[in-house]
């Protein structure tokens, strides 16, 4: 095994890194548009606060609906809780899909 050399490494100046989509972050047309929809579908709960749409990548969402509360005890400060929370994921063609399936709910 003394005789034996190994091939030489080839050295590259390519990355080892996957190629990063240079879109940039999505408008805030698109996030709204998305909030907008999963709205009409799950209707608006009681005391509805905000709907808040994060991008996570590419065409994946998370969409939490916020609601507000009052303590029984002190009704001064309210208090906000996420009442609905849905991954949700957008078509090429603008179509939304989540999981858990967005269904009438208020």
């Amino acid at each position: 095994m003394m005789g034996l050399k190994k091939p030489p490494v080839k050295k590259t100046n390519e990355s080892m890194h996957q190629k990063v989509d240079q879109m940039g972050p999505p408008s805030e047309e698109i996030k709204q548009a998305i909030e907008k929809k999963v709205l009409k579908r799950l209707g608006k709960p009681p005391d509805f606060h905000k709907i808040e749409a994060r991008h996570l990548w590419d065409n994946k969402w998370r969409v939490n609906v916020w609601s507000k509360f009052y303590n029984t005890d002190d009704k001064v400060v309210p208090g906000f809780n996420i009442t609905d929370s849905f991954f949700v994921e957008v078509s090429k063609t603008n179509r939304v899909s989540s999981s858990p399936r967005i269904v009438k709910k208020y």
